[in-house]
């Protein structure tokens, strides 16, 4: 195999990394939401517990739930879900390289600077 075959299929583990990395992300996001908002509907339902509101202060109780929640979950659950597909561009490569350089500091700066090489000799 020569040079380009190995760089491309590092360059398909990158992928399959970060797209582990991100469906990963989304779960723990969505586990993460879903507490949050059990959290602000206790927090808000003893508030009205103790206040004993009127109706249009519990109106919009309700509706700041109901944003957060789903701000929430867009933000934990769904942002990273659709990353993991790659519709908001690629991940920078060298980046994916650091991070695997920091979960296995044998080949910490060897990866990176082999795929540099490689960039550079595919330029000229």
């Amino acid at each position: 195999m020569n040079t380009q075959s190995y760089y491309k299929e590092i360059l398909k583990k990158f992928d399959k990394l970060t797209q582990k990395e991100y469906s990963s992300l989304s779960l723990t996001g969505i586990q993460l939401a879903l507490m949050a908002a059990a959290v602000l509907f206790l927090v808000l339902s003893i508030s009205e517990l103790i206040g004993n509101f009127s109706s249009m202060v519990r109106t919009s109780m309700f509706f700041v739930f109901l944003v957060a929640s789903f701000a929430l979950v867009l933000y934990l659950f769904i942002y990273p879900l659709i990353r993991s597909f790659n519709l908001f561009g690629r991940d920078n490569y060298d980046s994916t390289a650091k991070k695997v350089g920091m979960l296995f500091p044998s080949i910490k700066d060897d990866l990176i600077n082999a795929m540099q090489l490689i960039r550079i000799k595919d330029n000229k």
